[in-house]
Formats: structure tokens, C-alpha cells, sequence
């Protein structure tokens, strides 16, 4: 059955260090979240990964946020780093890792190809739609609100609009990127699609902690509806 699923790319150590305030919303209101975060980009404390990885699905987004991943070229170094990230991560987090989300959203076949070799069974890197595409800053997306498979990895489009395209892109406020997202949702739902939401916790929306509970309310009770 369709899902909702809230997610968080973490990259920076001002975001994994505003990461556990965004859990404990979650937690009050018993929410399940994914955390997908670089493995050699900052450094992560066991008292964080023991508060992330409790009740939360840890995902790989990448060794660094750095761009590079989708201009390598070699299939074995595809594999090499994305097998690094998720081995790094499994051993910090104590906790299997097989969810993946590439920095930037990028994709491609080589990528895809690497995945299931890595030992990763999903991969939430396709946008459903984005007004400004990080790789071409252009509408862009696989137009799915519904999961697939891309040989052997299931793909969950990232199926609402991610919260820096609301703010820093489509320059919204708060309460507008709320409601939009609200919208989105409820359409999203009459399509049977998954909701899947992407709040980076390096971002101004996650300081917003009252907003971002009456969020997760209101998408539940779509979920629920």
C-alpha cells in the first residue's frame, strides 16, 4: 500500500547536529524516519548515531556530498564507493544500511548498475518533479508517484518537492511551502502514490520545529484519509 515516508539528507555537522531536535518530533508524534548521511564528510559521534539509528531506517548519501559521484566513470569505482559508504555507516550506526539517495539527486544508469553490486536494495534518488533540477536548474522529473524497479533496486521517487526548492528556490515562506506541500500531498494520494518528504536538517525550515510538527500532522491525516 502507498506510503508516507520522511526522510533527511544530512550534510553538514550543523545539520547532523540540529538532526536529533527533528527526531523527537517525529518520535512524539510516531513517526518513522530515514536518514541518509555522508560517511566521510563529517564526523559522527556514537551518542548521535545511537539517537538517529533508534526507531529510524540509515540510509548512505555517499561518502561526500561533494558532486563527484556521477562523473565516475568506472563501474568497479562506482561500486568501491558506494559499497565504502554503506560498510563506514553500517559499522558507526550498528545498524544494516541498504537505502540509498545520491548528493544532489544525481542519477544515472552506471549509478543504478553499481547499487545492487554494493549490497543496496533501494534508492530514493529520482525526483517525481523539481522546478529547478540541481544538474540542469530546469523543471526535471521521472513524473512516478509510485515506486519501481531499475534492475534489481527498487527506486522510490521522491514524490513532494524538497524544502530547498520551496525556500531558497521558489523563495516560499514557511507557511506557503506548508500548505504546497499539503496540496501536493492530497493529490498524491488520489493517485494511490507514496508521499515521500525531504527535509534537510541543515536548512532554516528545520529551526522551525512548530512548523514542521503541524507538517508531519497534517500529512498523516492525508495519509490517514
Amino acid at each position: 500500500p502507498p506510503s508516507l515516508l520522511i526522510t533527511h539528507d544530512v550534510e553538514s555537522e550543523k545539520g547532523l547536529r540540529r538532526a536529533l531536535s527533528l527526531k523527537e518530533v517525529e518520535g512524539d508524534l510516531g513517526v518513522q524516519s530515514t536518514w541518509f548521511l555522508s560517511s566521510g564528510d563529517y564526523f559522527i559521534s556514537k551518542d548521535i548515531a545511537r539517537g538517529l539509528a533508534n526507531d529510524s531506517i540509515i540510509g548512505s548519501h555517499d561518502v561526500k556530498h561533494d558532486g563527484k559521484l556521477i562523473h565516475t566513470r568506472r563501474h568497479e569505482d562506482l561500486v568501491h564507493r558506494l559499497r565504502e559508504s554503506r560498510t563506514k555507516l553500517e559499522y558507526l550506526f550498528e545498524s544494516k544500511v541498504e537505502c540509498f539517495r545520491s548528493p544532489l539527486l544525481q542519477f544515472s544508469h552506471r549509478i543504478v548498475s553499481a547499487l545492487s553490486e554494493a549490497g543496496y536494495r533501494f534508492d530514493s534518488s529520482l525526483p517525481c518533479w523539481e522546478p529547478a533540477y540541481p544538474l540542469t536548474m530546469s523543471g526535471f522529473g521521472v513524473e512516478s508517484v509510485q515506486s519501481f524497479e531499475v534492475e534489481g533496486v527498487i527506486e522510490i521517487p521522491l514524490t513532494l518537492f524538497q524544502d530547498h526548492q520551496l525556500l531558497n528556490v521558489l523563495r516560499m515562506n514557511t507557511s506557503e511551502a506548508i500548505k504546497l506541500w499539503i496540496e501536493q500531498a492530497k493529490v498524491i494520494h488520489s493517485l494511490n502514490g507514496d508521499i515521500v518528504l525531504l527535509v534537510h536538517p541543515d536548512y532554516a525550515f528545520s529551526q522551525d520545529l512548530q512548523g514542521y510538527r503541524a507538517l508531519l500532522v497534517s500529512l498523516l491525516e492525508v495519509q490517514a484519509s
